[in-house]
């Protein structure tokens, strides 16, 4: 969904549901000419963080979708007992082929705690399933990188419970050891005192941990990360009102309500006021358990980022907030376009399928790992340094001198000094473009796969407003090497731009711990410029949008094959 085609020749036929509302009509186009089809680049773990940026602490949330160990609709008993029926993988060639789907997702990430929705509540044995996943995170690494959470869980004071509820699927908390460490209890809310997450009302039990991240400056922080699910508008509870929340929206409300409540008297024993709440709260951004959390102060990130698509309409049902505390440590939120956009023909999924198909549609990667969207948050917990680290002076053949450092939460260092390079000496600049500091050549090595790192350099003199960082190289969509900008932040005589290794900034585009850049500070010297004239040619980074995903995704959404693989709604 999102790509676009100038013109489709073919039969169309109609399907009008008269139960249904008018947005549930829908169409079956069948092309007799071959049809061609254009659209932005899928987002790579390169790309994804390179926008989310540099930071202290990465928390990530991700919809599992059904991840059993147990196979087919086989029955299983969860840590209270409680007999359910799977609905995950029918054999073992499917859960093979969904774990590492969600392995390339979440490790594809880069988080350092994870909250995670419908996992199989089968306990933290190494037979659940919660272990069976972060065994093939760890695998994938090649070492003990990824724990997770364990019950028993603190449900108030020195009462515990096994699990986190008694439905068959329920949240989990995984994290990385070398960054960062639980503190406290993990806690959940005694279902007798808040009713909202009992099998009456259908929410799953929140789970809440904190934890404690080690800064730059030998101090630690600590923070608290909350993981919710709630009631689904598959199944009704309380009936569909007419406002356009549909079913359930009061059992919804009233568990964010309760969860207001019941963090507010310090569940995990820790009292630092720093929470994190993230999850498939199955609630739009304009409805009330969103704008109710609001209310109370949490900041929703990710605005006008959507996460889930079904039939034809696209939203937010998962979300991260924050407290007020948190807020000015926030860096970028950043919901990874992998899923929703995505065919379910490419799942894990055999049936319905030529074994021809299941052969070539499948791919042990991240895209349609699940129908959710992920999102991962930047926390900017360390102080912002006054100068940057390994900095050098590199004199300009221009005159002067400059100050290059760089600053990277992914540990990415500078090789040694750049060098100043003349730009004529790479490739013919695009007309209007001026780079009157040269460019600067330099290299960055030892970064986290796919990190990021913060190039700032300062000039002799302050730098005009419109100051961009142009880049000679190849990118993505033109692997031949061309002129083209990248946005930067200009401060007096500072420019700062974020590169990431394998994104587009980075010369060899490959995720290999290494940034290799020549690039400088320029600008236009007057009026716009032309992309067909000049020396030289002007390209603009690409962007995801939301242009063109309402466009085709009606009429082209696979609706019948959608219907049949869609998730069961308990």
């Amino acid at each position: 969904a999102g790509d676009t085609t100038t013109a489709i020749e073919g039969v169309l036929d109609q399907f009008v549901d008269p139960l249904a509302g008018a947005h549930q009509t829908s169409y079956r186009l069948s092309p007799s000419q071959p049809v061609v089809f254009a659209g932005a680049e899928r987002p790579t773990v390169a790309t994804l963080q390179q926008a989310v940026g540099q930071a202290t602490v990465k928390i990530a949330s991700a919809n599992v979708l059904n991840f059993f160990t147990s196979l087919g609709t086989k029955n299983f008993s969860n840590p209270f007992g409680d007999v359910q029926a799977g609905r995950g993988a029918d054999d073992n060639a499917e859960l093979v082929r969904q774990r590492d789907k969600i392995v390339a997702n979440l490790v594809g990430l880069g988080a350092d705690v994870y909250g995670i929705m419908e996992m199989q509540n089968n306990g933290f044995g190494a037979d659940g399933a919660l272990a069976a996943m972060v065994a093939a995170m760890n695998q994938q690494q090649g070492s003990e990188v990824f724990a997770y959470v364990k019950g028993p869980f603190s449900n108030g004071g020195d009462q515990t419970v096994v699990a986190a509820g008694h439905d068959a699927i329920t949240v989990a908390l995984i994290y990385r050891q070398g960054k960062v460490r639980p503190v406290g209890k993990a806690a959940v809310p005694d279902e007798r005192q808040y009713d909202a997450f009992n099998a009456t009302y259908g929410n799953r039990v929140p789970l809440a941990q904190s934890f404690e991240v080690s800064l730059a400056d030998g101090t630690a922080e600590q923070f608290t990360v909350v993981v919710n699910h709630l009631k689904s508008k598959g199944s009704v509870n309380d009936p569909d009102t007419g406002d356009g929340q549909g079913a359930n929206n009061q059992a919804r409300l009233r568990a964010v309500n309760q969860l207001h409540t019941w963090l507010a008297g310090t569940p995990t024993q820790i009292t630092s006021d720093k929470l994190v709440l993230l999850g498939d709260f199955n609630a739009y951004a304009k409805e009330d358990p969103i704008t109710y959390l609001e209310a109370q102060g949490y900041q929703k990130l990710a605005p006008g980022q959507y996460s889930y698509g079904f039939q034809g309409l696209w939203g937010a049902l998962d979300h991260v907030l924050v407290s007020q505390a948190l807020a000015p440590k926030v860096g970028n939120a950043v919901k990874w376009h992998i899923n929703a956009e995505e065919p379910p023909v490419l799942d894990y999924n055999t049936n319905y399928k030529t074994p021809a198909q299941v052969a070539s549609f499948y791919a042990a990667d991240a895209y349609r790992s699940s129908d959710h969207n992920p999102i991962v948050l930047g926390l900017n917990l360390d102080k912002a340094p006054t100068e940057p680290a390994h900095a050098y002076v590199v004199q300009l053949p221009s005159g002067g001198s400059a100050t290059v450092g760089l600053t990277s939460a992914a540990q990415c260092k500078l090789d040694g000094a750049p060098t100043a390079v003349k730009p004529a000496a790479l490739g013919a600049l695009p007309k209007g473009v001026t780079l009157p500091y040269q460019a600067l050549q330099w290299s960055a090595s030892g970064c986290v796969p796919g990190g990021s790192a913060s190039l700032s350099v300062t000039y002799p003199d302050p730098l005009p407003a419109n100051t961009q960082y142009w880049k000679w190289g190849p990118t993505a969509s033109q692997p031949q090497p061309h002129w083209y900008s990248l946005p930067a932040v200009v401060n007096g005589r500072v420019l700062t731009v974020q590169l990431a290794d394998g994104a587009d900034g980075d010369d060899d585009l490959s995720v290999n711990g290494k940034i290799v850049d020549p690039g400088g500070a320029g600008w236009l010297a007057a009026g716009p410029v032309d992309p067909g004239t000049g020396a030289g040619t002007v390209t603009a980074v690409p962007a995801l949008s939301l242009s063109g995903l309402m466009g085709l995704s009606g009429l082209l959404a696979m609706a019948a094959a959608w219907l049949r693989r869609r998730k069961p709604q308990p």
